[in-house]
């Protein structure tokens, strides 16, 4: 077979990290033979050559390819701890760690880790730095899990243990800790530093061992003290902190408090609270956009623009500038996160539970047409694919005029997000991922210009029209219960 042939690897998963469709990584599977300049970036799929030396190709190209079949009573060794999320590996008895190449800010680091239900790793002992630091493969320097928002020169690490303390490694590299920065980086050489929060790099997560639990916050019972409610709007409590913070200390001290950084889902909430604060200038609220730059979420993951409340003052948002700020005239704007202000904590009022939902967690029934869910996250058109059956579902596949009003129509999303059929079998000729052409599926309706025959995969506006984009761009998508 000559050239390069497809294989069964790629990192749709994380960008620079390659796993295979077993999901383990290549290290865990056996063999990491790269050839000469690769993997090269941007390129996402997995290719071998004749010479048995690992590569990566665009993935829209066409090439020869070798299948692999497993007898049914062939045991097929499992690399990967099945309790542990992919790309985990065990670093002897010390712990679980993964290396995320995907370069972002300290605090999208720390909410990934812990969406992971791990932390931004942490060295114990010298021991575990020389282990984990100096084989992670990471390039200069990359985020792990200590800063000093709380008290600054005074670097803790994730659970509140100060660094030099038993048990906590404190080896700094020559002219660190730069007090004027506050977020901890280490290097290859097991040294620690400080740096810029808003840079981004790549980042260390250390996982909790199987049947380990993260700690949590749990909400105070009662509400705290300190707390009152805002004339008649009686949703939450609310505690006007005048004492000045960074934004992430803020945040912080509303959790040891059993409460958030506040949250406005009204005009009436701004009027009540907002405007009766009595707070000078600018003061922080619970929202950044850390998780998508430019796109303001609030902590609990809600964008504004479906909060029920985004007025922002002229000029704002500012490019650049990631945390939430708000005034006593209720308008919105973003702050330099490390400047300190005066904040509002917001306590939620315990409610009855919820009824459990037959259904996965986010997924939400529509008429009677089916059982849907809106991912804003931003992925290639692959692996959107792999998350919607990871859940149980598929892409969406519309298939009737109703179903594109009712779902598309009503889904939020901006622009083109990604749907369930491309035309990889046959260039032109698109079909749905269960194998039907769109017009036998039941809904072909084309945006003007569209179907772009240059490019595979398939999308749709909130108009409810269909096109087709560039499969390894990232855009949002729609996962459909089968």
């Amino acid at each position: 077979m000559p050239g390069w042939s497809w294989a069964g690897f790629d990192d749709y998963s994380a960008e620079g990290e390659f796993i295979t469709l077993h999901g383990t990584t290549l290290q865990e599977a056996g063999f990491i033979e790269w050839a000469s300049d690769e993997p090269t970036e941007d390129l996402r799929c997995g290719v071998v050559s004749a010479d048995g030396l690992l590569g990566t190709g665009n993935c829209d190209w066409k090439r020869e390819f070798i299948c692999e079949f497993h007898s049914p009573d062939e045991h097929v060794r499992e690399a990967r701890d099945p309790e542990l999320p992919v790309g985990y590996v065990a670093v002897g008895d010390l712990g679980f760690y993964r290396v995320h190449r995907d370069r972002v800010m300290w605090e999208t680091a720390r909410r990934r880790c812990e969406a992971e239900g791990a932390h931004l790793a942490v060295a114990n002992t010298a021991l575990e730095a020389a282990a984990v630091f100096r084989t992670s493969g990471l390039p200069d320097w990359f985020w792990v899990g200590f800063d000093d928002f709380d008290h600054r020169g005074n670097y803790v690490n994730f659970d509140g243990q100060q660094l030099g303390n038993p048990g906590v490694y404190a080896t700094f590299a020559p002219g660190e800790p730069d007090t004027a920065i506050h977020c901890g980086v280490a290097r290859g050489d097991a040294k620690l530093g400080t740096g810029t929060c808003t840079l981004k790099r790549e980042y260390l997560c250390e996982r909790y061992k199987p049947g380990q639990k993260p700690p949590t916050m749990a909400p105070s019972p009662s509400a705290p003290t300190g707390y009152v409610t805002a004339g008649n709007y009686g949703r939450s409590l609310y505690k006007v902190h005048r004492d000045e913070a960074s934004w992430e200390t803020a945040r912080r001290r509303c959790a040891d408090e059993g409460a958030h950084l506040m949250f406005v889902n009204s005009q009436e909430e701004a009027d009540e609270v907002l405007k009766k604060s009595d707070l000078p200038g600018w003061f922080w609220l619970g929202f950044d956009d850390f998780t998508n730059e430019g796109e303001y979420m609030y902590l609990d993951g809600t964008r504004l623009v479906d909060s029920g409340y985004s007025s922002w003052a002229n000029n704002e948002p500012t490019d650049d500038l990631n945390c939430g700020v708000a005034k006593t005239d209720g308008l919105l704007g973003t702050g330099t996160c490390k400047l300190e202000r005066e904040y509002i904590c917001e306590w939620d009022k315990p409610s009855s539970p919820p009824l459990p939902s037959p259904y996965p967690s986010g997924y939400v029934k529509i008429h009677e047409l089916g059982v849907y869910k809106v991912h804003r996250d931003r992925v290639p058109w692959e692996a959107a694919r792999r998350i919607c059956q990871a859940e149980g579902a598929q892409l969406l596949i519309v298939n009737s005029q109703s179903e594109a009003e009712a779902v598309l129509g009503t889904s939020g999303l901006p622009s083109w997000f990604w749907l369930g059929f491309d035309d990889f079998d046959n260039a032109g000729q698109y079909i749905t991922l269960d194998g039907n052409t769109l017009l036998d599926a039941g809904y072909e309706k084309w945006d003007s210009g569209e179907p772009d025959k240059s490019v595979n995969c398939g999308v749709a506006s909130v108009r409810g029209l269909l096109g087709t984009g560039n499969c390894n761009l990232k855009r949002e998508y729609i996962c459909e219960l089968i």
